[in-house]
């Protein structure tokens, strides 16, 4: 069944967006502190929101460079890439997922890419960045140094929300294309602590 945009950004107000009480606040992963908090998971991974959350994220990574992989921000963004990964030009791409940290054991990976050192995969041909939520950038920047270090060149950031306010949206980050399926003026809100 295909929904709309609109429908999408419903079920996210309804599933995701949650309002702390008067005068209390979230501390969101920035450190930053919120009266309201999105915690994109809780809907992106919802049987009926999968195709309409895949259609939105191919749409906007159809506007970005083209890529031969996509990699999710470990852990919102995993589910994210996966659904990206299907068909966004036509056919499948290689899905990498990139940690905070170093892994503890085995190999200690920071990028967890297909077949790592056994040739080459699509990834050589560049990335695009899936995360959920983008407020400062913090967690975008880190896993665009490791990708790049790992010899995969990125070419986009694609997130589900931009918290940013308005005034201080840019539409490129670390020197990449930063694309968003929304913002927070699509909820009515805008950015209100520090």
């Amino acid at each position: 069944m295909h929904h709309s945009l609109t429908w999408l950004r419903d079920q996210f107000e309804k599933y995701s967006l949650k309002r702390a009480p008067a005068g209390e606040f979230f501390t969101l992963a920035s450190g930053k502190k919120s009266s309201f908090y999105f915690d994109v998971k809780r809907t992106a991974q919802r049987g009926e929101v999968v195709e309409e959350m895949a259609r939105a994220l191919k749409t906007e990574a159809r506007a970005m460079p083209k890529a031969g992989a996509v990699a999710g921000v470990v852990l919102g963004g995993c589910h994210l890439a996966t659904l990206l990964s299907t068909a966004v030009y036509g056919h499948p791409l290689d899905v990498i997922y990139v940690r905070k940290e170093p892994k503890e054991h085995g190999t200690g990976n920071l990028v967890e890419a297909p077949a790592p050192g056994e040739g080459p995969t699509s990834a050589s041909e560049g990335v695009i960045v899936v995360e959920d939520v983008f407020t400062t950038g913090g967690s975008s920047r880190k896993a665009i140094e490791a990708l790049t270090n790992a010899a995969y060149p990125v070419k986009g950031l694609l997130v589900v929300l931009d918290r940013r306010r308005p005034e201080d949206r840019t539409d490129t980050f670390e020197g990449v294309p930063l694309h968003s399926i929304f913002k927070l003026e699509d909820f009515g809100l805008v950015e209100d602590a520090g």
